[in-house]
């Protein structure tokens, strides 16, 4: 996980001048505000098995995958 204090850069542009900025994607909704959308969670999951395989299973209501 990458936290914002980490991503914070500055940059010495005179005498008495800074210049602060974040590379995150969330910096600037954390400094001007706004609303985060994000998208419903699909109901099939997809992921490749240790031999290799792609499989799919639907998620249940737990949350966990049950298999298909």
């Amino acid at each position: 996980m990458r936290y914002l204090r980490s991503g914070i850069h500055y940059q010495v542009t005179g005498d008495a001048e800074v210049e602060v900025s974040s590379n995150t994607q969330y910096a600037a909704i954390r400094q001007l505000g706004g609303t985060i959308e994000i998208p419903a969670r699909q109901a099939m999951v997809r992921y490749r098995s240790l031999a290799g395989r792609v499989l799919f299973a639907v998620r249940s209501t737990s949350g966990r995958p049950s298999g298909r």
